[in-house]
């Protein structure tokens, strides 16, 4: 790196691609990239994505240069650091993700269980590969910085599968931080999260210039986040994720929105997908100068999530085609995944000043974690150095129902990775019986069906037992 760092991205086509840009301009004093490489299989979709990166690189006046391929080894080559934003099936694979489930009275929900299992058994394979090829082919000391979704679990199955340098990360733990710092005026050094948990399940405790501040937090997140993100918050979503009587009983008042589905799974089971609907709609609704009228019209037609993001996605492309920065305002303002871009810089900041700051990271827990095996990997705070990451122990007084559910969760995790490898149905369907999120055998067997055979295509591990559900005879 004494030349400068080349980067890779793999799944470069997302339309998230251009806010590394944006955070490559804002942080190249400190992180003098002078190559990328963007990979992604589908080649159209990369070379729009592309140009309009150079574009924005450009005008900034920042000399990184843009490669594009669709070969991986061709992409990690000599890297020192590699991002994955992989979506296996892409915009239509969420869709069956997040629709699926509800029709056998589960939640539908792309991350979590059980499309996030889908997801995850489609990514695993994906990722594994992506992260040998790091092995092989990028330099010694080379991190993989995943950012594709289910995260923790991605990353649980980069440690149990290679001996790859890898760090998993998602956007809510930095916008934790981040509205906490905004709403008590103060910067971000001088706010420190105690925060437990895995991806997509945690809860954090604010301490603010050493004080411990959750008492006030609750109100004054939810005030940050409002000016960050400058649309009103009511609380009851988007803002701090889950009601206060929720927040309140935990003790740990900064909880996201995907706790919220532990804490009142009926409700979502119960009411589709019509919670998380409505917070977008609010988005949309503040942002509506974004979008022509027509696809505005377009989008408070949609039932479902899924369709809201293949509505944007198609704009984006397009806008991104003929070089307009509308494109790039609407993702930033409608899809919801502000700041992956800053936290997979941050990360690749840290490391490369060898700063040894505490980031929000997914990463084996090495026994600070003493309720889960040694190597879990787990979305806590870490010290982040250029010699490794270091998780900190922060469990000493967490609830007993939250060490449970952290405790399940991840065995869902685990058996979705084994899953995944190796084509094991039992297992999948294992996973789906441990997660707390869908407590019906019959509704989970049902729902495995139903999502394997329509990803049947990506799911190459699974062909016998997909093969026997077609014939309409039992998986195992």
């Amino acid at each position: 790196m004494q030349n400068g760092i080349r980067i890779a991205s793999i799944g470069a086509g997302s339309t998230y691609t251009p806010n590394f840009a944006e955070e490559l301009i804002g942080a190249y004093e400190r992180v003098p990239v002078t190559e990328w490489v963007m990979m992604d299989i589908d080649a159209a979709r990369l070379e729009a994505v592309a140009n309009f990166t150079r574009d924005m690189l450009q005008k900034a006046g920042v000399p990184i240069r843009i490669g594009i391929t669709t070969d991986l080894k061709e992409a990690v080559t000599d890297a020192d650091f590699v991002f994955s934003t992989i979506r296996v099936g892409g915009a239509k694979g969420r869709y069956y993700d997040e629709t699926i489930p509800e029709k056998h009275n589960l939640i539908g929900q792309e991350t979590t269980a059980p499309g996030g299992l889908a997801m995850g058994l489609r990514n695993i394979p994906a990722i594994v590969e992506i992260a040998r090829a790091v092995e092989r082919h990028a330099k010694p000391e080379a991190m993989l910085i995943n950012l594709a979704n289910p995260s923790g679990m991605l990353t649980q199955a980069v440690w149990e599968q290679t001996t790859c340098r890898t760090v998993g990360l998602c956007n809510w733990p930095g916008m934790l931080w981040g509205a906490t710092a905004e709403g008590y005026g103060v910067p971000h050094e001088s706010v420190f999260l105690q925060h437990y948990g895995l991806d997509h399940l945690g809860w954090s405790k604010p301490f603010v210039n050493g004080k411990d501040v959750s008492d006030t937090a609750y109100d004054t997140f939810i005030e940050g986040v409002a000016r960050i993100m400058g649309v009103k918050m009511d609380g009851s979503g988007t803002g701090s994720g889950v009601p206060r009587e929720i927040a309140d009983f935990t003790g740990y008042p900064l909880m996201i929105m995907y706790d919220d589905l532990y804490y009142r799974t009926a409700d979502y089971q119960s009411r589709d997908s019509q919670l998380f609907i409505n917070s977008y709609r609010e988005w949309i609704e503040a942002k509506r100068d974004l979008f022509p009228q027509a696809v505005y019209e377009k989008m408070f037609r949609v039932k479902k999530r899924a369709e809201m993001v293949m509505i944007i996605d198609e704009l984006a492309i397009e806008l991104y085609r003929r070089m307009d920065y509308e494109g790039y305002k609407i993702v930033m303002g409608t899809r919801g995944g502000q700041g992956y871009g800053l936290a997979g810089i941050n990360v690749m900041r840290a490391v490369y000043q060898n700063t040894s700051e505490v980031q929000i990271v997914s990463y084996p827990n090495y026994g600070t974690y003493p309720e889960l095996e040694f190597a879990d990997v787990v979305q806590t705070p870490c010290v982040l150095n250029r010699s490794g990451i270091y998780p900190l122990a922060m469990n000493t007084d967490v609830p007993e129902h939250m060490k449970a559910l952290v405790q399940a969760a991840k065995h869902y995790e685990k058996l979705a990775v084994r899953a995944a490898m190796t084509g094991d149905y039992k297992a999948a369907l294992g996973a789906l019986v441990a997660s707390p999120l869908t407590n019906s055998f019959d509704r989970s067997r049902d729902a495995l069906d139903e999502l394997l055979v329509a990803h049947k295509a990506y799911l190459p591990n699974f062909a016998p037992a997909i093969a026997r559900l077609e014939n309409g005879e039992r998986a195992y």
